[in-house]
């Protein structure tokens, strides 16, 4: 990541548009305006820099975090991100972008502090949906795991400007309940039904990978880049998605990480995903099988509970996704039995069942 030192303060770390995203999903900070011109929407939680008539730096800087301590308190005060309008390193927003570090590196203790490459007009021309996100949307932003992979929320999975902003194509949804996505072809939007502790238990990982992996890897082995995957829970926290999402890291051949790697990388792409023990346990015992895809036709390591074996990642039997349709985990509920019809009344001259007469 590039940076540029400024007098008296860290280093300006320049950050892709896209990472604004994952930056967006984690414990609120410090986001700060030096725009002079808006001439788009704000980013959620920001801070306008203004100086009212011939106020220094420090005393409007000062005011406008007193404001946000006092209305909108960062969680995280250990970075920030500073907006320009075109990524320049010169002229009067630079300069402003310049003051602003050094006041928050010494005033805050801000120890890391970023600018987008390109500024917002490049954020804007990528991630146009990104401006004017509402608290409620901005807090169920999905985060990007690869070029290819997205965890997030339902609420994510049901929002179509969102998905088209970031070019996601296909949907898988870990939930306990039904859910219809109109804006997303069904043939690409991956159901599975999961029960209260059917992602517990000792086989809960391999039960999603036999029903998931193959659609998975259909959309993550394309040699193209246009292919890509939302995988989301409810409340983009659940330890079925977030298994999921793990596997299909393991086994993406592009992303070349061990589990150990993927775990580090989720707790820095979304701390708020951690792994628990025992879904850590249970991807360590498919870790081998996921990263060596080449065994057309082995079954799941350790899969003797489950139902059926699952053919590996890269196995060209694998089903097109074209021709997936939507998969419960587990027994659907029992439906009601439907009423029992009336008995019609009895005729007099008709044998009851004891082969009497009625009456």
């Amino acid at each position: 990541m590039p940076s540029e030192r400024v007098d008296g303060a860290p280093a300006l770390d320049y950050i892709e548009p896209i990472d604004v995203l994952n930056l967006l999903s984690m414990p609120k900070f410090l986001i700060i305006d030096c725009r002079r011109i808006l001439r788009t929407g704000l980013l959620p939680n920001t801070a306008v820099f203004r100086r009212r008539g011939e106020e220094t730096l420090e005393k409007a800087m000062g005011r406008i975090i007193e404001d946000v301590m006092f209305t909108n308190p960062p969680e995280d005060q250990s970075r920030a991100l500073i907006v320009d309008y075109n990524g320049s390193g010169a002229g009067v927003e630079a300069e402003d972008m310049a003051g602003v570090a050094a006041y928050l590196s010494a005033r805050v203790g801000c120890s890391q502090c970023m600018r987008i490459q390109g500024g917002a007009h490049a954020l804007m021309a990528s991630h146009r949906f990104l401006f004017s996100l509402s608290k409620e949307a901005a807090a169920n932003l999905p985060s990007k795991l690869s070029s290819r992979l997205f965890i997030g929320s339902t609420a994510s999975a049901i929002d179509p400007q969102m998905l088209d902003g970031l070019g996601i194509t296909h949907v898988v949804s870990v939930l306990r309940r039904q859910l219809q996505l109109e804006h997303v072809p069904r043939e690409r939007h991956l159901v599975l039904h999961v029960g209260a502790t059917q992602c517990e238990g000792t086989s809960g990982v391999r039960h999603l990978l036999k029903m998931a992996l193959p659609f998975l890897v259909e959309v993550l082995s394309g040699a193209d880049d246009v292919r890509r995957v939302l995988i989301h829970s409810e409340d983009g926290k659940g330890a079925g998605a977030t298994a999921l999402a793990c596997a299909a890291l393991l086994a993406d051949s592009a992303c070349q990480m061990d589990l150990d790697g993927v775990i580090g990388h989720l707790a820095q792409c979304r701390p708020a995903a951690p792994l628990l023990a025992p879904t850590v346990q249970q991807l360590r015992e498919v870790e081998a099988w996921l990263l060596d895809g080449v065994n057309d036709g082995m079954p799941i390591p350790g899969a003797d509970d489950v139902d059926e074996d699952c053919m590996p990642p890269k196995c060209a039997h694998a089903p097109s996704c074209d021709k997936t349709q939507a998969m419960s985990i587990g027994p659907p509920p029992p439906l009601p039995l439907p009423p029992a019809p009336l008995a019609p009344p009895a005729d007099k001259d008709e044998e009851d069942d004891d082969g009497d007469f009625a009456g």
